[in-house]
C-alpha cells in the first residue's frame, strides 16, 4: 500500500502502558486489559511482533517512547504565556 512509509513505535514505559490499561474502564472489546496475566501476555506479544518487523524492514521503524515526547512537551510549554494562563485560570 505505501512502500516506502515510515511505521511508528510508539512506546511507554511497560508498567505505567500495563496499568494504564488495567484501570481504564473500557467500554467493550479490551476484555483481555481486565487481567494482569492476558495483559502481560499481550505486552509480550507486542514486543515479540515489533522485534520481528524490525528484523524484517530494518531502518523502517521509528521507536518513539512516549516519556520523551512528554518530557519535551513539558520542557517546551513551561515558559509558554498559554500555559500560564492556564494555570491561573484554573486558580481563580
Amino acid at each position: 500500500m505505501l512502500p516506502n512509509a515510515k511505521i511508528i513505535d510508539a512506546r511507554r514505559e511497560p508498567m505505567a502502558c500495563c496499568f494504564g490499561n488495567l484501570k481504564q474502564l473500557f467500554a467493550r472489546g479490551q476484555e483481555f486489559c481486565y487481567s494482569v496475566d492476558d495483559i502481560a501476555r499481550y505486552y509480550r506479544t507486542y514486543l515479540e511482533i515489533m522485534a520481528h518487523w524490525e528484523e524484517v524492514l530494518p531502518g523502517r521503524i521509528l521507536r518513539v517512547h512516549y516519556e520523551d515526547v512528554v518530557g519535551i512537551w513539558r520542557i517546551a510549554s513551561a515558559g509558554s504565556s498559554t500555559t500560564a494562563n492556564c494555570r491561573s485560570s484554573s486558580l481563580r
